[in-house]
């Protein structure tokens, strides 16, 4: 019999019941595990079901609800199986304060990893008996990745203040309101949307490298630099580093490869530490995870509006959200749906990157239109406002800069069909409004 427990998998049952114990006793707690732990941490699959229906009531905005919570296994048939009413009653008993849940949590993320470092070196044995099919190299490169992964998945902070990410950023470069709205810091636009309303989602859309990352980013710098507004940036798609690299040359006005390779002037360097110094003083916060799910998404947004007070949050971008089990389309129909209800419930303005279709280059002029927006019909619906970014010069390439256009195709909050003059300068990576001083220069 000891040897037979012995080769069982590392787990901790009465860990698992506290935790989700405690997950019902209150909110805090509830957040804190649908923040910190994934279905498949408990080793106990009746576990894992009522943890996912505690997310699923979360995620809904509401408190722990025996009666919803019962729903919600029941309409998966799981709810007989999980040992019913009596079973989540006792749950109740093995946590004696909702406080309970970080230290019995962390138990229950701990030997889930465990499992998963000891899965992964039974791999690694298997891979390593195994006559040459694979090339020795190619083994050892991909181990060394997935067990990186381990580690980056369980042990990174996924969101940093600004002034985490902007020294490892100067490690970097030297080793190689009106109405209550939050102002963009483009005047025109400001006038003619109002800015950033709370509660309202706002969609910036364009084709692939047309500068909506960077435009992005320009306006949550100015609101946090120059406001003083807790903002955050959720990017999918470009590091965190990269991103500072952006806010770097927007704001010292330095060329953004000169930053990238290190080669900027020894006189320049002093303005480049200065900068940072500044910028790290104010609420800026940057998560850069990949492969983000929704649930996990607005888990992170929740937790950046309670934890840094964050008012305003970036996106980047919608096409790389995903549902599980749901195709592209249905995906970002729940995904504007979940943003849009978000926002309101935390009284925030969620400004969503989104590509667009082809269709705009072979239309007269190449503007786009509402129809553009890439898959869903859900992202105009669900959008206070809409912007495009539009460049008027069709035989012109955008990387190169030059006149730009912000179009307000849809605005909810107000009159809309506007057109806003810009200067584009992507070596600066820094959208200008048009001034006859910046218009003019090339």
């Amino acid at each position: 019999m000891s040897s037979l427990i012995a080769k069982l998998p590392p787990h901790h049952l009465e860990a698992e019941q506290a935790t989700l114990g405690a997950m019902m006793l209150e909110f805090e707690a509830l957040e804190y595990g649908c923040q910190h732990l994934k279905a498949n941490d408990f080793y106990r699959e009746p576990h894992a079901w009522i943890f996912e229906g505690l997310v699923e009531i979360y995620q809904a905005g509401k408190h722990y609800d025996p009666l919803v919570l019962e729903a919600i296994l029941q309409r998966g048939g799981k709810f007989e199986q999980v040992g019913g009413t009596s079973y989540l009653m006792g749950l109740l008993e093995h946590s004696f304060t909702a406080a309970s849940v970080e230290y019995y949590g962390q138990l229950v993320r701990d030997m889930a990893t465990r499992r998963e470092i000891i899965a992964l070196a039974q791999e690694c044995e298997t891979l390593a008996h195994k006559p040459g099919d694979i090339p020795l190299a190619e083994i050892v490169a991909d181990m060394k990745e997935r067990w990186q992964g381990v580690a980056a998945e369980r042990f990174k902070e996924t969101i940093r203040p600004i002034k985490d990410i902007l020294h490892a950023t100067m490690d970097d470069l030297q080793g190689r309101q009106e109405l209550q709205s939050i102002k963009s810091g483009l005047r025109k636009l400001d006038n003619s949307v109002g800015g950033f309303f709370p509660g309202s989602l706002y969609i910036l859309a364009a084709r692939p490298r047309q500068g909506k990352s960077t435009l992005l980013l320009n306006w949550l710098t100015n609101i946090s630099i120059n406001q003083e507004i807790p903002a955050a940036m959720f990017s999918m798609e470009m590091k965190d580093i990269s991103l500072a690299h952006k806010i770097l040359a927007a704001e010292t006005g330095i060329d953004a490869w000169t930053l990238r390779t290190a080669k900027a002037q020894e006189a320049d360097w002093l303005k480049i530490a200065e900068t940072s110094a500044m910028i790290s003083t104010y609420p800026l916060y940057i998560d850069d995870s990949a492969g983000l799910s929704l649930s996990q998404l607005l888990t992170r947004i929740r937790k950046a509006a309670r934890r840094f007070k964050v008012k305003v949050v970036g996106i980047d971008y919608l096409q790389l959200l995903h549902v599980p089990g749901l195709p592209i389309r249905e995906s970002m129909v729940a995904s504007t749906h979940a943003i849009k209800a978000i926002a309101r419930e935390l009284d925030i303005s969620i400004i969503l990157l989104s590509q667009i279709s082809r269709a705009a280059e072979g239309r007269f002029e190449g503007r786009p239109t509402l129809a553009d927006l890439k898959e869903s019909s859900s992202i105009e619906e669900d959008a206070d406002v809409v912007f495009f970014i539009y460049h008027p010069d069709e035989r012109g390439n955008p990387q190169e800069g030059g006149n730009a256009e912000l179009m307000v195709a849809k605005n909810r909050l107000g009159p809309g069909g506007q057109a806003i003059k810009l200067y584009w300068r992507p070596r600066e990576q820094k959208f200008y409004q048009v001034e006859k001083e910046i218009a003019g220069r090339s």
